[in-house]
């Protein structure tokens, strides 16, 4: 039950976040760069999630969140660079 509650929670901060980065990348300005790593973002974000769900290695896990933080900072510095 608690894997259950904890799947459901990270699956709806994934919906909510992607509904976020589309209404930021609607306004047709920013380019096709940040998209592709807001979606980088969304996929190591359910990888990461699956990794902690299933055998928990948190090497693994790291290595998954360093990667997308670097995703979201590549993301910001080139929409903050195409203002």
């Amino acid at each position: 039950n608690g894997m259950l509650r904890k799947m459901k929670t990270d699956e709806q901060n994934i919906l909510k976040l992607d509904a976020h980065l589309f209404h930021l990348f609607d306004d047709g300005q920013t380019g096709t760069f940040p998209i592709v790593c807001a979606w980088a973002f969304v996929v190591t974000r359910i990888v990461h999630t699956c990794i902690h769900l299933s055998y928990n290695n948190v090497l693994h896990r790291l290595l998954v969140f360093g990667f997308r933080n670097l995703c979201v900072l590549a993301m910001w510095i080139s929409i903050v660079a195409a203002q």
